[in-house]
């Protein structure tokens, strides 16, 4: 029995133009098919397995919204829970494996609801119905299964994490400003680790006391660093902790249980050329599952451990890991892994990193070559080492060579060798793409991803022009023939560029980007608004900084052709971002256009919207370029 939910209704996306962008060329049909035939690959996301590692819970991204699907891993059997449901993006099975709790976000709203569906009788219940506040899944009591849920936003409560209780009451577990979730739980059910953010590059650990809701900072407030996971060991007398408290990477440390004051954990295992960025124990804590990060790949590792000794089992190196969920009584990884080649698809391992049942059936793409990027070093402008990816397109007789920038978002994230319809069709229409990791990315270690904090990301900015005179250097584009995009802080980054370096760039497509600082400070969500202070500036005591680092007061020097691209319903970075820059543009007598969607979010979640989106970004490159 399928179980059906209330889906928002998306209207028909909008598109206007001021000047050349009025009337876009269609698409050659090998291009409309390819590119239609790359977005409705399948896309499972989410992984999550159940406690006994017999059923593999996830999402997979369709036509009209996500699935919710419960695989049988021994037989690869699938049965469909919930169908295409426009609001639905998360999904966490329960430690007992009695339920799951489900994260919705109705029309993409920041405004996002927690939903818990009891798997034997598929019936569904809201946790909370306001459309006022932000309520999300932050983890289960593991002695329990009581849903552990963070909200910010509701009329006289207090920002934190709540324990839902048994009758469906709020019981405050932990209140702070900022994110929180919580991390894990100890064996006799008294204690929790709760991980908090008060500002992003800020993250501390706290031990609270379940009876008593009495919160303990286990790690100190300086130097500042991050904390993303804690454990409680096997045998109960330490944490085990991951963080980059006094080093430049994440690494494994541990924490005695007890320990009167704040402390730094003692390093347990770490590498100089990665960050530490998973990391969960399996069955009675004898043995755990890591993934590497650096800044050409992740590595998947299984360990033993005994008591602080750890002793690898099995290693692989993937192109791009971006899910992973382990079986709490059960040595077995569920794995969600890509290449820019290959589309994503989920794997069940076992600690030696064997596949566990049949293939994934949505793993590969027949019929069609696809390309592979080649990793590309290069100095900034003071020296500094930055990296990318290259897709070079096959050459074409009678056609000048033309590169497309793409940058990442957020900006503490780094681009990968990823599976991306985009790049895949720009490449056979003739156009190469090079996605930077300029500084302020992750992957380099802590120190290289703050680099374009506050008034330093003026140096960001400078390596835009690096990237594009390293393209023009190698021939890779010719002059006239650069565009520029990104999405979310990518397109900000877009918008930089195109004002500062308007002799480089011949077209640019801005994603969901900033072009306002001052108003996005305004307009964002209020926890968003807390938390970006440290990386973007402080819009009560900086506002001259922000203001200079805000491309849209530059937009006079801009001449290349902008099409921006924006949800309606984005709470993150507000759609009036792009309308009001487009409005500016268009006041200038610049060449300008904006696709927004209706009923979408910060990023765009419907397989018809993603061809739309897509199919205008090859098209304003293709004329413009």
């Amino acid at each position: 029995m399928e179980v059906c939910m209330t889906t928002s209704i998306r209207s028909a996306p909008r598109y206007e133009a001021h000047g050349r962008g009025r009337q876009l060329q269609a698409l050659p049909d090998t291009l409309a098919r390819l590119l239609e035939c790359l977005v409705n690959q399948p896309e499972p996301l989410c992984p999550g397995l159940s406690p006994d590692g017999q059923t593999l819970f996830h999402l997979r991204r369709e036509d009209a919204g996500a699935s919710l699907i419960a695989r049988e891993v021994a037989r690869g059997l699938e049965t469909v829970l919930i169908r295409q449901d426009a609001s639905l993006f998360a999904q966490y099975p329960s430690p007992d494996g009695r339920y799951l709790a489900l994260g919705v976000s109705p029309g993409g709203m920041i405004h996002e609801s927690v939903l818990v569906m009891d798997l034997a009788t598929r019936q569904i219940q809201s946790v909370q119905t306001s459309q006022d506040a932000i309520c999300r899944v932050a983890g289960w009591l593991d002695t329990s299964s009581q849903l552990v849920v963070w909200t910010d936003g509701f009329a006289k409560m207090t920002c934190g994490l709540y324990v839902i209780e048994d009758d469906g009451a709020w019981s405050l577990l932990f209140a702070a400003p900022g994110g929180s979730r919580l991390a894990d739980a100890s064996r006799d059910g008294k204690r929790v680790l709760v991980i908090h953010c008060p500002q992003r590059g800020q993250v501390h650990l706290y031990e609270v006391v379940l009876a008593t809701r009495q919160a303990r900072l286990l790690t100190p407030l300086e130097p500042e660093a991050e904390v993303v996971f804690a454990h409680y060991s096997g045998c109960g007398k330490y944490i085990h902790v991951v963080s980059n408290l006094g080093a430049d990477r994440h690494y494994l440390g541990t924490i005695q249980v007890g320990t009167a004051q704040p402390v730094l954990p003692t390093p347990l295992y770490a590498r100089d050329d990665a960050d530490l960025s998973w990391f969960a124990p399996l069955g009675q804590g004898t043995a755990a599952v890591m993934r590497w990060t650096s800044a050409r790949s992740d590595a998947l590792e299984t360990v033993s451990m005994v008591g602080p000794v750890l002793k690898s089992l099995g290693s692989r190196e993937f192109a791009s890991i971006p899910g992973l969920s382990v079986a709490s009584q059960a040595a077995r990884i569920a794995v969600c892994a890509e290449r820019a080649s290959r589309p994503a698809s989920i794997e069940v391992r076992d600690l030696m990193l064997r596949v566990q049942g049949p293939e994934n059936p949505n793993a590969a793409l027949a019929g069609f070559v696809m390309q592979e990027p080649e990793f590309v070093e290069f100095s900034a402008h003071d020296g500094l080492l930055l990296s990318g990816w290259l897709y070079r397109a096959p050459p074409a007789e009678g056609q000048a060579p033309r590169v497309v920038l793409y940058f990442h978002g957020g900006p503490e994230t780094h681009e990968r060798a990823e599976f991306r319809p985009l790049f895949q069709t720009l490449l056979a229409a003739g156009i190469s793409v090079f996605a930077p990791n300029v500084r302020g990315s992750t992957g380099r270690g802590r120190h290289f991803s703050e680099l374009d904090n506050g008034a330093l990301r003026r140096d960001a900015l400078l390596d835009i022009g690096n990237c594009a005179e390293l393209m023009l250097a190698h021939e890779i584009g010719l002059p006239g023939r650069l565009g520029i995009m990104g999405e979310s802080y990518g397109g900000y980054m877009t918008l930089a560029g195109l004002a500062a370096f308007p002799e480089y760039f011949a077209a640019g497509v801005s994603i969901c980007g900033i072009s306002n600082f001052l108003t996005f400070f305004e307009r964002t969500a209020v926890y968003i608004k807390e938390i970006s202070r440290r990386e973007y500036g402080d819009p009560d005591t900086e506002r001259d900084m922000l203001k200079a680092l805000s491309p849209c007061y530059r937009f006079a020097s801009v001449e290349a052709p902008i099409l921006f691209i924006h949800g309606e319903n984005d709470g993150n970075v507000p759609y009036t971002e792009s309308l009001e820059a487009f409005r500016t543009l268009v006041g200038l007598g610049k060449d300008a256009g904006l696709l927004s969607f209706p009923g979408e979010g910060h990023s765009v979640s419907g397989k018809k919207n993603q061809i739309t989106e897509r199919d205008h970004t090859v098209r304003w490159f293709l004329q413009f370029l």
